[in-house]
């Protein structure tokens, strides 16, 4: 985000390595990176990050299909006061169509408003990213067009989502026409 200031906040005390690879892309757009075990965290923490413009908060990996999780990270969320938070769902755009389809239902306690689709580089079979976004209302915000953070984070428009869909769909080692 140019101009912008921001905090990265990681819930993510479960996958080993989640805090560090926050603390990567940290680095890469030379910001800090903070872990919150407990909501006590959140009251420390809020003083060193209050004056940021943005405050991203990378929540831990759920199984959304298991509505006891769910209902857990969104009390998580509502216990340090983010129940008005702006919700971005991030999905790959590689994912099943079927279960891509789902997830904004499986995920609507939480209220997303944006999809931001990851992995877009490594898929030319968009149908499932496009039901999803039509289906489901959301706002598809951004998307990462490779691994080079925080370069290939773009904000998808109209054209770039037409151009790539007016290709022929082909498979990793098929020459691209």
């Amino acid at each position: 985000i140019d101009k912008h200031s921001i905090a990265l906040v990681t819930l993510d005390n479960q996958k080993i390595g989640g805090y560090e690879q926050m603390a990567i892309f940290a680095s890469a757009l030379k910001e800090d990176a903070h872990l919150m075990r407990t909501p006590e965290d959140w009251e420390e923490l809020q003083k060193s990050v209050c004056d940021k413009d943005y405050i991203f908060i990378d929540t831990p990996g759920i199984n959304v299909f298991n509505t006891a999780q769910v209902t857990a990270l969104k009390k998580r969320l509502e216990t340090i006061g983010l129940q008005n938070a702006t919700v971005h769902l991030v999905l790959p755009a590689s994912l099943n169509p079927l279960e891509m389809a789902a997830m904004p239902a499986a995920l609507a306690a939480l209220h997303p408003s944006t999809i931001l689709f990851t992995k877009f580089d490594e898929t030319t079979y968009l149908g499932g990213l496009t039901n999803v976004a039509i289906t489901s209302g959301l706002k598809v915000c951004y998307i990462t067009d490779g691994t080079a953070v925080p370069d290939d984070i773009v904000e998808l428009d109209a054209s770039m989502l037409a151009e790539k869909l007016m290709r022929k769909p082909r498979l990793p080692w098929e020459r691209e026409a």
